[in-house]
């Protein structure tokens, strides 16, 4: 008996600069006399012949089973009227002539290599106003989709894209077999974000060595040493005061983190609390990931790479202990169970809150919140 697709449930991301950059680009207005910078479309059309033109469409499902590449274009696309549609899509996996060959590598009509796109690495995009998509050579896209009757789009690629060019992989017949139903994608236009559930893990010296340090009770008289808070207030004028906050749920959606101090954060009283973190993604001047096209500029001015969502961990910290968090760490918190208030040391900058906050929304650009259980 034929067996009927295995529907995939994906929620809308909103598309913004910093959301799209593993696919490629969004590019929104710039001023009249600006000029070519890093948030201009970055283009190749050097394989062919570019063809700019306006290409109808009639309203299309929110649903699809098949998804694209173009190997030889950065393929631009957007909406004529600054309307609301979609796009489903996935990184690039072209296998370039240095690449090494994997198992599942293909061959396509046209002679280069690829690998198979991954079910669990497709996404949906939101695009909304005056912006258009800048797709990366060999990202995977379906799409424009749109609940319109009808709408044009300005599409820019080769004259030839769409024939030698348009490698389709189908996720319903090459994702089935005898034991398992083939894949059909869907959304709905509700942006209601996905919640990741999270484990807390308790905070140790060990467990948190990726995010800067646990500083435990040490004996009176103790010379310094590395189980002290190796502290960075080299930046501005320290600032250690008392904090106190209102009872949190036991979840977040922002995240922030401080690059100019490695702050420190003590619950007084030795109560249990919560905290969201993330490794540092600041790029320092020495630093290749300057080249990274999701690098982003603060608005105090430092570039740093935005966290993935894979990479959130929530750690429980009890007893008589404080948390130094590495310049850079992104953090959220602290959180701590029902209405109550708690009282934190808190040693930080007196600008910190000021000029050295820099928050990721993931419900605004990742379409996911966070929730934990103590």
């Amino acid at each position: 008996m034929a067996k009927s697709p295995v529907e995939v449930n994906l929620i809308p991301i909103e598309a913004t600069s910093e959301t799209f950059a593993d696919y490629g680009q969004i590019i929104e207005a710039s001023r009249d006399g600006e000029t070519f910078g890093p948030n201009d479309a970055q283009l190749d059309l050097s394989r062919g012949t570019p063809r700019l033109y306006i290409m109808p469409l009639q309203d299309t499902s929110f649903g699809f089973s098949k998804i694209t590449h173009h190997a030889n274009v950065t393929q631009c696309l957007g909406s004529i009227g600054a309307h609301v549609w979609y796009v489903g899509v996935a990184k690039p996996s072209l296998i370039e002539d240095d690449d090494e060959r994997r198992e599942d590598t293909v061959e396509s009509k046209s002679g280069h290599l690829y690998a198979p796109p991954a079910v669990e690495e497709v996404r949906v995009f939101r695009i909304s106003g005056t912006k258009f998509v800048k797709y990366n050579r060999g990202t995977w896209h379906v799409g424009p989709l749109f609940k319109e009757s009808s709408m044009d789009f300005y599409n820019l690629e080769l004259t030839d894209t769409d024939v030698v060019d348009e490698t389709t992989y189908d996720f319903r017949k090459n994702n089935g077999s005898q034991s398992f139903a083939s894949i059909f994608l869907w959304f709905t236009m509700a942006k209601s974000p996905v919640e990741v559930k999270l484990i807390p893990i308790e905070a140790t010296p060990e467990t948190f060595a990726d995010y800067g340090q646990i500083i435990e009770a040490s004996r009176d008289g103790a010379s310094f040493g590395p189980d002290d808070a190796q502290l960075d207030l080299s930046r501005g004028t320290p600032r250690f005061y008392i904090l106190r906050l209102e009872g949190r749920s036991l979840g977040f959606s922002n995240i922030t983190h401080h690059a100019n101090v490695t702050q420190c954060l003590g619950s007084i009283g030795a109560h249990v609390w919560y905290l969201g973190v993330a490794k540092p993604s600041l790029i320092e001047d020495d630093d290749d990931n300057g080249r990274r096209v999701d690098a982003l500029e603060s608005k105090s001015g430092h570039l740093y790479i935005p966290p993935a969502v894979e990479e959130i961990r929530v750690f429980r910290i009890s007893g008589p202990k404080f948390v130094k968090l590495n310049r850079g760490t992104w953090h959220a918190g602290p959180l701590f169970r029902d209405g109550s208030s708690m009282d934190f040391y808190n040693l930080e900058l007196t600008n910190t809150n000021e000029v050295d906050h820099t928050t990721h929304d993931f419900k605004k650009n990742n379409g996911v919140i966070f929730r934990f259980d103590p």
